[in-house]
């Protein structure tokens, strides 16, 4: 018997399938949306969730079996292993989720949703132990045989609510449905019944506009906005009356009245993953649908990227005319606001010496950048550098200088002094904040070159920065780089209005030893007994550089949308690790408690062998259990690591033994137990073999209850009395 615990990269490969479009998905033909009906209102669907011929993907799923196989004493384990088995059964085909409809009857609501996976052959195993996982979590629960479109369903009716969840197979799926209808809607589709929803005009229209034709999707996600905004009204309306006169107004501030639906396709390529994200636009554009609004970029503001930049962000913001879209939208909402959002626009002016709406912004252009470059000497975020196009440097210089002063006479109340200083660089100016009195890191710095102004932390950054934005002192730009030539067809139109990048060999780099220490912490702690997960499994170095792919994305606009493109995996790479960081901090406490429970099963495990031992040794002496543990040792019947417990010190007796019973004694009475560890509870062995995790209370009792059937009240430890 081998319990298995959970493994730190089983964690993070279980947290990245749910994160869905965030990590790469493998192709496999599949067209979710067929089926589904034409009237769905939203889905996310998967080709695949691991790929069998990823080494580390392979090492997952056999962990997965090995889980799904291994047989359990703890019922949270075997749960797990419940979940395990469904898990691998379900990794590595297609399927999807599905919101269909939701309405209501009687003020009772029909949510009709959905979960199907087409395992193929798999489906009635996948079936049943679904089924034998509802009856371990729920095991009062009464599931009943229902009839839906001619398909045999098991159905669940949910505690305390008036839906039901329906399950079985068609045809090769595994449906998993919420209500009645839901099944008969999907179960029609299976069959060919209606149209899909890939047959829907809106749907079609959306993956042309993101050319799904020139890869197999790997990961797809659509909704239908108006249906769903409508359907939300139409509820609201049903169950509480007539909307409030805001919400139209509120509708068109957002801009949501002009979206028609947003679908997202991803696929794969030679250069990573390719995933588009198009939002369909209709009529005119009101509210925040302004910001997409804006002047293409040009090659000369992408040059400003230099060829080996860590990371970049260049977009085009009219910054005055946000103001002004800002005010629009505040009155489509109540155009008594307006008022009291410019007057508090303008309060600061008595401080500052200067009015933000009328002086600052329309001062600045445009084109704004952010990036970080090896020459510039930071670490991730403290060498980055602000790049913005300015119409008045002068102005934009002494607004400036004016903070800085009016920060002066605040800030020496607190013995802080501030003064500004200027460096030359060539022909560039460089002009910085010395913040004095405090072990201050940073002294942030500015310079201007022809409509450019580069604002960072430090004035070196800045030096640097000033450089690469001069076209007379230029080097290679991010259009020079090799992979940009390569994903240039995934990524651009005639015209774009943001532009991305991430160099993820660098971040790969640099966070390896994150990955590699987390992983390492995590498979120490999970390895019990004589079950140890491979330490040596995470991949080397080398290995994760090479599989990274260089992310470049942009974002256009044209008459019928939206459309956001990427291509690679840097941007994955980087939110994989941070999202991984942060479920650490959370699944550490997890982690400890999977650990403690795996110790508890291999120490249960071996009282079982000790009882059974024990019942050996009966047998061939007239119902006698041994004096001691060493007769069963000498006997050959246990073995001595046998004794100690995974919870205890290496090499300890773990167990205490009640001896002077025999096997007609009574099936209650206790005859070992492990010594006490912590102050949660006990493993037991009872006479009739069974082992049992007690609470340290209810073990008490029981013990007392042990010696006094005994007769032996006085040997009862006294430390160990309830």
């Amino acid at each position: 018997m081998k319990p298995t615990a959970w493994s730190f990269r089983t964690f993070a490969a279980l947290w990245g399938v749910l994160l869905g479009p965030l990590m790469p998905l493998h192709a496999e033909h599949v067209d979710i949306a067929a089926l589904l009906p034409a009237d769905t209102l939203a889905y996310a669907g998967w080709a695949r969730l691991i790929d069998e011929d990823d080494p580390d993907a392979a090492q997952i799923k056999a962990f997965i079996g090995q889980a799904a196989q291994a047989k359990f004493d703890d019922p949270n384990l075997q749960n797990l292993a419940m979940f395990m088995e469904l898990l691998g059964l379900a990794c590595d085909k297609p399927g999807g989720i599905a919101l269909l409809d939701v309405t209501l009857d009687n003020e009772t609501p029909d949510v009709q949703a959905a979960l199907f996976i087409a395992p193929g052959d798999d489906a009635p195993r996948l079936a049943e132990s679904f089924a034998r996982l509802i009856q371990a979590l729920q095991p009062a629960a009464e599931t009943r045989e229902q009839s839906v479109a001619g398909v045999a369903m098991h159905a669940l009716p949910l505690e305390n609510t008036p839906l039901t969840i329906l399950w079985g197979t068609h045809k090769g799926h595994f449906l998993l449905t919420l209500g009645e209808t839901a099944a008969g809607k999907i179960i029609e589709r299976i069959n060919g019944a209606g149209p899909s929803l890939a047959d829907s005009d809106e749907l079609k229209f959306a993956r042309r506009k993101v050319q799904a034709d020139r890869g197999d999707a790997t990961f797809s996600a659509f909704g239908d906005v108006q249906a769903i905004v409508a359907k939300a009204k139409s509820l609201a309306e049903e169950t509480a009356g007539p909307l409030p006169p805001i919400v139209e107004p509120l509708l068109e501030a957002l801009g949501i009245n002009a979206i028609r639906s947003k679908y997202i396709h991803c696929s794969e390529t030679e250069q990573g993953s390719w995933c588009r994200i198009f939002v369909h636009v209709e009529g005119e554009r009101k509210g925040i649908l302004k910001l997409w609004e804006q002047d293409p970029l040009s090659d000369n503001d992408l040059k400003i990227i230099p060829k080996d930049a860590y990371w970049a962000q260049v977009w085009n913001l009219d910054s005055e005319r946000l103001w002004q879209d800002v005010l629009d939208t505040v009155e489509l909402v109540n155009p008594e606001f307006v008022p009291m959002v410019a007057g508090a626009m303008e309060m600061p002016t008595m401080f500052l010496g200067f009015s933000v709406t009328n002086d600052l912004l329309p001062a600045f252009g445009d084109t704004w950048a952010v990036y970080d470059a090896p020459a510039h000497g930071g670490i991730l975020l403290t060498g980055s550098v602000l790049v913005a196009e300015v119409k008045d440097s002068e102005a934009v210089h002494g607004m400036l200088l004016r903070l800085v002063e009016m920060l002066k006479p605040l800030l020496q109340m607190k013995d802080v002094n501030l003064a500004t200083r200027q460096a030359s660089d060539g022909d560039h100016t460089i002009h910085y904040v010395v913040i004095g009195g405090v072990p201050c890191p940073v002294a942030p710095a500015w310079g201007f070159v022809g409509d450019r102004m580069v604002f960072g932390l430090f004035p070196q950054t800045v030096k640097v920065a000033l450089n690469q934005v001069d076209p007379q002192t230029r080097a290679a730009s991010i259009l020079d780089h090799p992979d940009f030539q390569k994903v240039k067809q995934y990524i651009f139109s005639d015209e774009i209005q943001s532009f991305g990048f991430c160099d993820s060999q660098y971040f790969a780099r640099l966070l390896y030893p994150l990955g590699l220490l987390y992983s390492t912490a995590g498979r120490s702690m999970l390895s019990v007994g004589d079950v140890g997960l491979d330490v040596s499994a995470f991949p080397v170095v080398a290995k994760v550089v090479e599989q990274a792919h260089n992310t470049f994305g942009t974002c256009s606009t044209d008459e019928d949308g939206i459309l956001y493109a990427q291509v690679g995996t840097g941007t994955t790479a980087v939110a994989a690790v941070a999202v991984v960081a942060l479920l650490v901090s959370i699944l550490l406490p997890s982690l400890a408690r999977a650990r403690e429970l795996a110790k508890r099963a291999v120490s249960m495990a071996n009282l079982r062998g000790i009882g059974q031992g024990m019942h050996i040794y009966a047998n061939d002496h007239q119902e006698r259990f041994p004096k001691s543990f060493d007769e069963l040792i000498d006997t050959v019947l246990i073995t001595r690591a046998e004794l100690n417990s995974p919870r205890d010190r290496e090499g300890a007796i773990s167990y205490v033994y009640i001896a002077g019973q025999s096997a007609s004694d009574d099936v209650r009475n206790i005859v070992a137990y492990e010594r006490i560890i912590g102050d949660e509870g006990t493993n037991v062995l009872f006479l009739d073999s069974h082992v049992e995790w007690m609470k340290l209370d209810a073990f008490k009792r029981a013990l007392q209850a042990t010696y006094e059937r005994l007769g032996r009240a006085d040997e009862m430890p006294a430390e160990l009395r309830p």
